[in-house]
């Protein structure tokens, strides 16, 4: 019984031991014009991006644009762990009205094609991928909603939707013109 107990003991601390070195480090966080970077954290397979203490977005890249002016931090995590490995926080970094933070700039480059959008469902936004394209911002009518990397998006309220396309890689940041309009219809419910 007591080998029993011994032998348990030294599975838990390896098990310990394991866990904690399969832990991943919170990244070094700067800004630069709406220009959110960060190091490339080992063993991560990608970042969540928070603004004023709230889940903005998860990108795997080392950069973001930040959408709007606010508080922002990034975790990293490792999904290899089970459960998933998460980092701490990292250091905060303001986005002010003068850093271009808030709303993203109006279109400006006519080499990025403009998405075509559709409405898959009754909610579910999606468009095709542009070519040379780093990420997509939608929009509620006229207003700059969010930002995003994927060709979809799950619309939580009824409106006129756009999408434009943008490539950071550019100096400064390509836009391009919005997509055709589409409309989410009303379900019945509320316009929450």
């Amino acid at each position: 019984m007591k080998r029993i107990a011994i032998l348990l003991m030294s599975l838990g601390l390896l098990l310990a031991g394991a866990i904690a070195a399969s832990a991943v480090s919170a990244p070094t966080l700067s800004e630069n014009d709406g220009n959110l970077t960060w190091n490339a954290v080992g063993g991560a397979d990608g970042y969540n991006v928070y603004l004023d203490d709230s889940y903005l977005a998860t990108v795997t890249a080392t950069r973001f644009t930040a959408p709007r002016d606010g508080v922002y931090y990034v975790t990293s995590f490792d999904r290899d762990t089970n459960p998933t490995s998460y980092s701490g926080r990292s250091n905060e970094v303001s986005v002010e009205p003068s850093d271009g933070g808030s709303e993203p700039p109006p279109p400006t480059d006519t080499r990025l094609s403009a998405p075509t959008l559709s409405v898959d469902g009754e909610r579910q936004l999606t468009w095709n991928a542009v070519s040379r394209a780093d990420g997509y911002n939608v929009y509620l009518g006229d207003s700059y909603l969010t930002t995003v990397t994927a060709t979809r998006f799950t619309a939580s309220r009824n409106g006129v939707y756009s999408v434009t396309s943008f490539d950071r890689d550019t100096n400064p940041t390509s836009f391009s013109g919005h997509s055709n309009d589409v409309t989410v219809p009303s379900s019945g419910g509320s316009d929450g």
